[in-house]
């Protein structure tokens, strides 16, 4: 596949990641790409966002990338509820929502049974993707590290189309997420890869689109998205199924401080 040309999840010094944001910017152009999302953890630093938005554009003025300025909220519950609201999010351009070590119910105070965490780990996504607020689902189903873990095995089928058919109503990506073997260290890459494609061929099945991202937290990682490539390739997505990164950042900036349907459609480099 031809390279991508946008990094949809990025961070920086003001959360958990290394470098500052010019930094991160300056890294995205010399990937060459042509549009790129700062996506700090809110919770982390306890950004203020306004002040967060404009450091990003004064750091934009005079780079040749188009940078949106975006935040990776906390599913905070298995009701759905996250780290963010609705007048911060008026601020920003993109919305990601993971799963954390704060998650009540999956990472922290995990039910004993694996058909509950199972049930726990769908209904928090499915109601994540209700809140308008939400562009896209970060990295789903990282659940290889926390203290009861499940495989992208162990989730059913029937769960994962109905997840899947949640996020087309709604209108929420899923993220492909460059690090995501990272997540699953008790399998092997290869195991670990077999597994996701099949997750990935069901939403791309139901309609899903996706959202291509490096989760960088050093400059250095900026941009790298050769294993989404990857993926895509065996899970047959095509360019058509991912989200137009600039052109929802457009639409955030042209709708203000009000809570909008994302714009998800067309090829990444189409801006």
């Amino acid at each position: 596949m031809e390279d991508l040309h946008y990094d949809a999840h990025v961070h920086t010094d003001l959360s958990d990641g290394k470098d500052g944001i010019a930094d991160n910017i300056r890294a995205g152009v010399i990937a060459g790409l042509e549009c790129m999302a700062i996506t700090d953890h809110n919770w982390i630093s306890g950004l203020d966002i306004p002040e967060y938005v404009r450091a990003i554009r004064e750091a934009e003025q005079g780079m040749p990338i188009s940078v949106l300025a975006g935040v990776e909220a906390t599913i905070l519950d298995t009701e759905g509820r996250i780290s963010l609201n609705a007048e911060a999010a008026g601020h920003l351009q993109i919305v990601l929502a993971d799963f954390s070590g704060v998650t009540r119910g999956i990472a922290k105070d995990p039910p004993v049974t694996q058909w509950r965490l199972v049930e726990n780990v769908l209904a928090a996504i499915e109601n994540a993707a209700a809140n308008p607020i939400v562009d896209a689902i970060a990295h789903p189903f990282n659940l290889g590290r926390w203290e009861a873990k499940l495989n992208p095995s162990s989730l059913p089928v029937p769960g994962l189309k109905r997840v899947a058919a949640a996020m087309v109503r709604h209108d929420v990506a899923f993220e492909i997420m460059n690090q995501m073997p990272w997540w699953y260290p008790e399998m092997t890459v290869a195991e670990f890869e077999g597994e996701y494609e099949q997750v990935l061929r069901i939403f791309a099945d139901a309609g899903v689109k996706f959202l291509a991202g490096s989760d960088a937290h050093s400059c250095g990682a900026v941009g790298n998205l050769r294993w989404v490539q990857k993926m895509m390739a065996q899970a047959d997505i095509g360019r058509s199924q991912l989200v137009n990164l600039r052109a929802l950042g457009e639409l955030r900036l042209k709708k203000g401080r009000g809570v909008v349907t994302a714009l998800h459609s067309g090829p990444p480099s189409a801006h």
